[in-house]
């Protein structure tokens, strides 16, 4: 725990001050841009799967798991501080803390295969994203080495940038993308 009571310590330079300042509008719309982007690509499939009455359904039950998981997380996180114990951070551990050793094993085992399946799902979109973008910038060309290489070049500039809170920085003005995206499915 830090030392003003936060759970969470931010990334700090050399000289000690945060890089990334807690609370930032940056981390808040960086994290909401994550959560709406997984949300907007995985919703229609599940309600295209599941119907127009289990998609709701599907969707309060687990806003209901959700919610009361996090009621049950903030006040025991409540009764720890007020005791002054040690509060576990991760899930994981707040599971083992209710359930015993096996839990911890078993989210910790689905967190990784969620993370692959969401790897998975987002190298398939954005490869189809990327392709459209460089075929309707240059509609010319047919050779696709050079469309490879076009990404290729595009995404490691992106992924060669070394300081953390330009990253944050750039993951936040994903919000705006995100509205477009709703808009272009909902009137498109």
């Amino acid at each position: 725990m830090s030392d003003d009571g936060t759970l969470y310590d931010a990334p700090s330079s050399r000289s000690g001050e945060a890089l990334i300042p807690k609370g930032s509008l940056q981390i808040i719309f960086s994290l909401v841009s994550t959560m709406n982007g997984a949300t907007i690509l995985s919703l229609p499939w599940g309600y295209q799967i599941s119907g127009v009455l289990g998609g709701p359904l599907a969707a309060f039950a687990a806003m209901i798991i959700c919610g009361t998981t996090c009621v049950y997380i903030l006040r025991d996180v409540a009764i720890l501080l007020s005791q002054g114990k040690a509060v576990p951070l991760d899930y994981p551990e707040i599971a083992e803390m209710y359930l015993g050793r096996w839990s911890s094993c078993l989210t910790r085992y689905a967190s990784l295969i969620i993370m692959m399946g969401a790897t998975i799902s987002y190298f398939i979109i954005s490869t189809h994203l990327l392709t459209n973008i460089v075929g309707f910038l240059f509609p010319a060309f047919h050779h696709p080495g050079l469309l490879v290489l076009i990404i290729f070049l595009g995404l490691f500039g992106v992924s060669s940038i070394s300081r953390m809170d330009m990253v944050v920085q750039l993951g936040s003005y994903g919000f705006v993308a995100m509205g477009f995206l709703a808009v272009y499915i909902v009137y498109l």
